[in-house]
């Protein structure tokens, strides 16, 4: 009973220290993929095994990538975002520049959706992981579409209680981990050439040692 009450009150406490971070790296945009990619790390050791401390291993044993990953995101976010806001506040709007700056969101969307897991299970340059980000949708784009859906639907909610959503980031990129390592399994089940329970077998096995 004591045993189960302290692993629930874990749950609960990496709950709440997940959600800050990401609450806090999101409104400076920079820290966000960089705390999305340890979270996912996280994310993929059982209950049990988890521990935050991982979040910050993986950004420090990512680095190389992840700072660049993490610039290139934040100015596919920013700029967009800026000039929606700033223009359409002064009523200065050009419908064909909203829909590159819609577009380019869109990218931005995939790639902090879709990069993470390949960090953490590939070694990538910053052009085979922009590439691989959208390879990536191929191996189960149905559950992919449902958490970008599901990112755009909490996009829209935190316009309106910005207060109340950030407590949904947490289960956001859980739902996300679920879907990209699935696709990442198949994708990886199919380069060669065997049962993608075989893949998930390995992965199982493999997984605390990660």
């Amino acid at each position: 009973m004591f045993k189960h009450a302290m692993k629930w009150g874990s749950v609960i406490f990496d709950y709440l220290v997940i959600t800050i971070l990401l609450t806090i790296s999101l409104a400076l945009i920079f820290p966000f993929p960089l705390i999305v990619t340890g979270t996912h790390k996280y994310f993929c050791f059982k209950i049990e095994e988890r521990r935050l401390a991982t979040i910050f291993t993986t950004i420090g044993e990512n680095w190389s990538i992840l700072w660049k990953f993490a610039l290139l995101w934040s100015f596919m976010v920013a700029l967009p975002v800026i000039y929606l806001v700033w223009f359409n506040m002064n009523g200065n709007n050009q419908i064909f520049i909203s829909i590159i700056a819609y577009v380019v969101l869109i990218f931005a969307l995939i790639l902090i959706s879709n990069g993470p897991i390949l960090i953490i299970r590939m070694n990538l340059t910053l052009g085979q992981l922009l590439f691989n980000s959208f390879t990536l949708i191929y191996g189960c784009w149905y559950l992919l579409i449902a958490s970008y859906i599901l990112c755009i639907g909490y996009g829209v909610l935190v316009s309106y209680f910005p207060y109340v959503t950030p407590i949904g980031l947490h289960f956001l990129i859980l739902f996300d981990n679920f879907a990209s390592r699935k696709a990442f399994k198949k994708l990886k089940a199919k380069a060669l050439k065997v049962d993608p329970k075989e893949i998930e077998e390995i992965e199982n096995k493999d997984i605390s040692n990660i």
